[in-house]
């Protein structure tokens, strides 16, 4: 908003103590003094909130000018800033850097006063042109339209001076910039327009009263160097799927671009970046970035082959073979001949040095048996597609059971049998995919497995 808002905001709101004679309605006030600090120095982010050693009489609010030392209005008094509600910020807040100097006067009057303003011009009528909106728009062309566009529609949308701006930035076409006894005058000025309007519009009863003593402020100096030397460490270099610390100096208070608010955070991106922060203190900030560089994980997978070994994927990689989670010693080429009956994994490490550990895979270890009294067991043909033949001979009459599992132990088809002495079966196998079988024939006597290929 322009500057020239800010001052007829403070203007509307505010009525000098040496009253007017028409404004016999305001009551008899005393403006606010600030106290006096014993250091009127503050850093560039220093909080300064100010207490009154006379509070105002007569008017129900008070909210706190900000003026730079250093800046001159058109009228050649110290620039209005903008104004503070609760009389609580940082020099910061008003664009002031180290080297700046401002002052701070408090301001009394009556938000009702504002609002019961606002709704006689919004709701009241006047003979002939209607309303009081057509009325004003003698002198304000739209007033009435700019305010509903900035979503001012009664009195009540007016709950302090920040929100008092938009109204106030519609009454005057003022190109010049203010001082604080400059909206003074153009508030009086203000006050003898609005009592002209039509006692219809709910005005000419109802100035906007305020009081201010430009003789009773504080003021302050700027210091420290406004700037901090952020230490942020090397940058990080992690694998996919891993996390790092980083860690960042320099100040009291910290906010990295992630949304954390510690020195210290811990991330686990999943692709390169540049993390950035911001530190501060009372007395300056500053920035620093950190990038961590992610680099490509594997995706290891195993497979079997024809002769049951196994084998890691991707190749030309470094190994390193598990049996039920446990590293195997010496397991370290890109295959593996499985010596028992478990799961199997590897972890396999890039050139980068990154590794991941592949889904671990069931095996089952062909361990050929025997059942007392069977003098024959075979099946074929071998390698099969479409059907297998199984023979048995035993010396006793007695059942069997009957099973074809793959390599990592899953039962695909089992029945049971029952031989007198001799016994042929054929089993269709044409679902089953390309691979490693078991076909095992077992009671209670013992077992005996063949391994067949598809």
């Amino acid at each position: 908003m322009q500057l020239k808002s800010l001052l007829l905001a403070v203007a509307l709101l505010c009525y000098t103590v040496n009253f007017y004679a028409q404004q016999t309605n305001c009551p008899m006030t005393s403006a606010p003094e600030i106290a006096v600090p014993a250091d009127t120095e503050l850093c560039v982010g220093q909080m300064f909130t100010a207490t009154n050693t006379v509070d105002a009489t007569g008017l129900p609010n008070t909210e706190y000018v900000i003026t730079d030392s250093n800046q001159m209005a058109g009228d050649g008094g110290p620039l209005i800033l903008g104004a503070d509600a609760d009389g609580s910020f940082s020099p910061t807040e008003f664009g002031l850097t180290a080297g700046d100097a401002f002052c701070v006067t408090a301001v009394a009057f009556d938000l009702e006063q504002v609002q019961g303003v606002l709704d006689g011009i919004l709701t009241g009528t006047v003979p002939i042109l209607g309303t009081c909106c057509a009325a004003v728009d003698f002198a304000i062309p739209q007033f009435c339209i700019n305010l509903a566009a900035m979503g001012i529609t009664s009195g009540s949308d007016i709950e302090d001076l920040n929100e008092l701006f938009l109204l106030v930035d519609q009454f005057s076409a003022a190109t010049t910039t203010f001082s604080a006894q400059s909206f003074i005058d153009q508030l009086n000025l203000l006050n003898t327009t609005a009592a002209a309007l039509p006692a219809t519009c709910g005005t000419d009863a109802l100035p906007l009263c305020y009081a201010i003593n430009l003789n009773a402020q504080t003021c302050f100096t700027v210091t420290g160097s406004g700037t901090i030397s952020v230490t942020t460490g090397p940058d990080a270099e992690i694998c996919e799927g891993e996390s790092t610390t980083l860690t960042a100096t320099g100040g009291t208070s910290y906010i990295w671009s992630n949304g954390e608010n510690t020195s210290e955070i811990t991330v686990s991106p999943s692709s390169s970046i540049t993390y950035s922060v911001t530190v501060a203190d009372v007395c300056a900030s500053g920035t620093g970035e950190v990038s961590v560089n992610v680099l490509p994980s594997p995706t290891p997978s195993i497979t079997i082959a024809s002769n049951g070994v196994l084998s890691a994927l991707p190749i030309d990689q470094s190994y390193q073979w598990y049996f039920n989670d446990m590293p195997i010693s010496g397991a370290t080429n890109q295959t593996h001949i499985p010596q028992n009956s478990g799961d199997y994994s590897v972890e396999v490490t890039n050139t980068d040095g990154c590794s991941t550990i592949s889904a671990p895979i069931s095996y089952m270890v062909v361990d050929v048996e025997h059942i007392e009294g069977v003098e024959y067991f075979e099946v074929f043909p071998n390698p099969f597609h479409d059907f297998i033949d199984i023979e048995l001979k035993n010396h006793h009459s007695e059942s069997f059971y009957v099973k074809i599992v793959d390599i990592r132990g899953k039962i695909l088809q089992e029945q049971e049998i029952y031989s007198t002495g001799s016994y042929t079966t054929r089993l269709n196998v044409a679902n089953l995919p390309k691979g490693i079988y078991l076909v095992q024939i077992s009671n209670d006597n013992g077992q005996i497995i063949r391994k067949i290929i598809k």
